[in-house]
């Protein structure tokens, strides 16, 4: 699929009405008249109509929501990459759009990086997420990805991370794009060197310290009954693994055995251990 194509499909007509309930005198009569605010119930709420095929409503929202818009997205992410003189393609098997979502991934072949660990290539991408029957926020991610499971979730390394709800003080950062391809260069020297570094008991410690022991042992980072760090540490030290492979085992373990929920504070922690 091309990129113009596909903003054809996403940027499709969306409408905004009000919703207004008859008041109980006349709700057997099925009587509102618009003019006459004695015959309604002003609800405060807004029905999102989409026209992606056929006229639908999508998503019932109160007047806190903002929505955004997937032209909103795509016109800044569309000349950010026609400028910047990258080859791409659209990952055809995890893009989509429908009356109610829109999911776009883009594959940047040039800026691709080798796994030291296996040779295995590393895809720079970046996705964006959009939604208006409210079951995501927007999102864009970009990083190095190694692949995306059948469950939709990412493993891999995010450069940057941009999400907002829909709400009336959404503020869409034009420049995310930009300002990642800018520290793209530093950011991948950084992730090589992870590749290469090996753990240390200082960083062994920090680990065990600050995340879950469960979590280390179901990966089998360790396998004694005994949970006092200094176990724990000795046992992980004598693998001489390096700190991208112990990122990436616990990466696939919350991917595939964690709920969304969960996923995300356990994500968070583990950017703090590895900075």
């Amino acid at each position: 699929m091309e990129l113009n194509d596909f903003y054809s499909k996403a940027c499709f007509h969306i409408e905004e009405r009000p919703i207004y309930v008859p008041k109980k005198e006349t709700y057997t009569q099925g009587i509102i008249d618009i003019e006459n605010k004695n015959t309604f119930l002003d609800t405060r709420h807004r029905a999102i109509i989409s026209n992606y095929k056929d006229e639908k409503i999508v998503n019932v929202v109160p007047d806190t929501y903002k929505v955004v818009k997937n032209q909103e997205i795509l016109d800044p992410f569309i000349d950010t990459i026609s400028n910047s003189g990258l080859d791409y393609y659209i990952d055809d098997r995890h893009t989509f759009v429908d009356d109610s979502r829109m999911n776009l991934v883009v594959t940047f072949p040039e800026l691709k990086m080798e796994d030291t660990n296996d040779h295995s290539d590393i895809n720079f991408q970046i996705r964006l997420h959009n939604s208006y029957d409210g079951s995501e926020r927007v999102r864009i991610l970009l990083g190095y990805i190694r692949m995306v499971c059948t469950n939709g979730m990412i493993l891999g390394e995010k450069l940057q991370t941009f999400q907002r709800k829909h709400t009336k003080n959404f503020n869409f950062e034009k420049n995310i794009i930009q300002k990642a391809l800018d520290v793209l260069p530093e950011y991948s020297k950084k992730l090589t060197q992870m590749m290469k570094e090996p753990i240390t008991e200082e960083f062994v410690n920090k680990l065990v310290k600050e995340y879950s022991k469960r979590v280390l042992k179901n990966v089998g980072l360790y396998s004694k009954e005994k949970e006092e760090q200094k176990y724990i540490t000795d046992e992980l030290l004598r693998k001489e693994m390096t700190k991208w492979q112990i990122l990436n085992v616990l990466t696939y373990y919350i991917s595939h055995n964690m709920q969304k929920r969960q996923m995300a504070i356990h994500q968070k922690k583990l950017s703090k251990i590895f900075n």
